[in-house]
């Protein structure tokens, strides 16, 4: 029998206290909350204030809270989205710490074995996309480090957990990690997916500054990068990183195919080739003859100021 409004934390409080409670049991009321919330918020109104007779939605948070520690993985996945939905940030260290790869086996989370595309969600998956729910943008790192998960799912839970956040600045930043499986993950991340527009200028500002101030193995992430997400502005600074001691062969190539690739989007610049607009010639070309010295390139077009 369906509780009423009035009982529905009362009866969750209850099933959380008794061991042979199952998912069957616990989901519906779980989403009674949900759909109570769905159904009965006032324009404006903070989802947690709706009244249950007595109770307000907001005294569920502490047992949902501890439905993250349950033992089997939909009910956790439940748990997390409705105290996203009541916007209970107090609960994102209970979400955080679902994305530990110990945290299946230290909270005893029961897995199916055959688990294929049940429509069902890992312990972190349902983690991940409670955050996303709570816009939860100082959890960005936290997601971000699961792009070197060695579980597959994981890695695309938090790929797509990232696009949804508008993520792609801070995914930029990991480049300059030391950690070698994340930073190939976060270049992978940045060249899979399509950067909104207004997204780059800060993608590109986080780029330039590991070419300016980080060692080879991040500069050659970061300029692979560039050549598909940055703006011809950033030739000049690629082609200064080649300056560095450190600069072997393999970055030299990576750094020009991304110099090639920038200029290939630009109208009217040939290879090897900046050119931006001159007020007196309407066109100056910077001219880059392999060496990695950039020089004015002589228009013949032009007349001499002494004739």
């Amino acid at each position: 029998m369906e509780a009423p409004d009035e009982d529905l934390i009362a009866t969750l409080i209850r099933l959380r206290q008794d061991p042979q409670a199952g998912p069957n049991e616990i989901i519906p009321v779980i989403t009674a909350l949900r759909d109570k919330r769905l159904r009965d918020a006032a324009p404006g109104q903070p989802p947690r204030e709706i009244r249950l007779g007595q109770r307000s939605l907001g005294q569920a948070v502490p047992v949902l809270r501890d439905f993250l520690r349950d033992a089997d993985m939909e009910v956790v996945a439940w748990a997390g989205q409705t105290l996203a939905w009541l916007d209970a940030r107090e609960a994102m260290p209970d979400l955080l710490d679902l994305l530990r790869p110990e945290a299946v086996a230290e909270r005893r989370i029961a897995i199916p074995i055959v688990f294929e595309d049940w429509g069902l969600s890992y312990p972190d998956e349902g983690a991940m996309y409670a955050l996303q729910l709570l816009k939860a943008t100082d959890a960005i790192p936290n997601v971000a480090a699961c792009l070197a998960s060695e579980n597959e799912r994981t890695r695309q839970a938090a790929v797509n957990t990232l696009q949804a956040m508008d993520a792609a600045p801070h995914v930029a930043r990991l480049l300059a990690r030391d950690d070698a499986r994340l930073r190939a993950a976060a270049a992978d991340f940045l060249l899979s997916k399509d950067i909104k527009a207004a997204l780059r200028p800060a993608v590109e500002a986080s780029l330039l500054s590991i070419l300016e101030k980080d060692g080879a193995e991040a500069r050659h992430a970061a300029a692979r990068v560039l050549g598909r997400a940055a703006s011809i502005a950033a030739v000049m600074p690629l082609l200064s990183s080649l300056d560095r001691p450190d600069t072997d062969a393999d970055l030299e190539r990576v750094v020009r195919e991304a110099i090639a690739e920038i200029q290939s989007r630009r109208p009217g610049a040939a290879p090897g080739q900046i050119s931006m607009p001159d007020p007196e010639s309407g066109q100056l070309s910077l001219s880059d003859g392999g060496s990695g010295e950039v020089s004015l390139a002589d228009d013949p077009a032009r007349e001499d100021p002494k004739d």
